[in-house]
């Protein structure tokens, strides 16, 4: 009897463990009081550019920043996590969100199975062009969707011998998506990254800018161009058309699971035709309504056409429509 009564108490170390298992608080990246609010290059000119944020030239401000996103140290839960439809945080990107859990964003990569995104801006809510920049950087176009990032400035000089460049590029980008494919040109010190997911080729963009993979060199990412290849442009249009069916998937069952709030509305004839009742056991509907404000004010609460109708009568008498052509203007003209 006591090794059954032992058997009943077992309990499932997997179920224990979720229940113990908690969702971790989006971690603070940097003290606010590290942040430069005013960090801009130095002046060189007499117009600063805030398109290429430089002084007039069209060259990027190529300058390393102090602060880089760690996605499983940094990524948590947020104030956003309960609003449906909500955007990924740019400052999270970048890897200098002071605000943690109490953000207004949320702290993770996107997935294409939870975010429904819409096709006219970026995961950051930014907003998109209908043509991309001169320098193929800022957000991006909303008529080509771009899954493939150029990434420049490779130091391939600087690997070191028991690593190769494409084993350095798959493990840091791959830490913001999956990658489709990449294709690295050693003659030009440049890659071309392709992520299966558009969303993740702009997060991967936003967090490598102004990074280095080996030592102190800054990378120049942007956008690349369009891939002239067949296959690449079927391939493309293959992948535009599933991600557009999965944004109208998620938006479905959102729909679906919003508790319906609203009370039902009742239609013009029920509020007709239900009583009203009074007391306990007095009722009067509409029609015996009617007939005792008819009987409480007279005709003048019966028919209200003949009131305007007195009242522009008396409107006339006093003379303030003259000289507009009325009955009572051209009898007195006559008379």
């Amino acid at each position: 009897m006591s090794g059954e009564s032992k058997q009943d108490l077992v309990v499932d170390p997997n179920i224990s463990e979720k229940k113990k298992r908690k969702k971790k608080a989006a971690r603070v990246q940097v003290d606010p009081s590290v942040l430069d609010e005013d960090d801009k290059p130095q002046q060189t000119g007499n117009i600063f550019n805030i398109w290429y944020y430089n002084w007039g030239s069209k060259e990027n401000y190529q300058k390393k920043s102090p602060f880089r996103v760690n996605v499983k140290q940094d990524s948590g839960y947020t104030k956003a996590d309960k609003i449906p439809n909500s955007f990924v945080c740019l400052f999270f990107a970048r890897g200098c969100c002071h605000k943690g859990k109490h953000c207004d964003y949320l702290h993770r990569i996107p997935n294409q199975t939870k975010d429904a995104f819409p096709a006219t801006t970026d995961c950051f809510g930014r907003d998109k062009f209908s043509n991309y920049r001169d320098d193929m950087g800022g957000v991006g176009n909303f008529l080509r969707p771009n899954r493939t990032i150029y990434v420049g400035k490779l130091p391939l000089d600087a690997i070191p011998r028991d690593s190769s460049i494409e084993q350095v590029i798959s493990e840091q980008f791959g830490e913001f998506g999956r990658i489709e494919r990449f294709r690295v040109i050693h003659e030009k010190n440049c890659a071309f990254v392709t992520f299966e997911n558009e969303w993740n080729a702009q997060f991967a963009k936003e967090a490598m800018a102004h990074q280095s993979l080996v030592k102190d060199e800054v990378l120049n990412l942007r956008w690349a161009n369009e891939d002239p290849n067949p296959q690449a442009k079927a391939r493309n249009q293959r992948q535009l058309q599933e991600q557009a069916m999965n944004t109208i998937k998620n938006l479905l069952n959102q729909n679906e699971q919003r508790p319906q709030t609203m009370p039902k509305r009742k239609t013009i004839s029920e509020n007709r035709n239900t009583p009203k009742k009074l007391n306990d056991g007095e009722s009067i509907n509409s029609k015996q309504i009617s007939k005792k404000r008819q009987n409480t004010f007279g005709d003048d609460a019966a028919k209200p056409e003949e009131k305007k109708l007195k009242s522009t009568k008396h409107v006339e008498s006093s003379g303030f429509l003259i000289g507009y052509g009325s009955d009572s203007d051209s009898d007195d003209d006559d008379d």
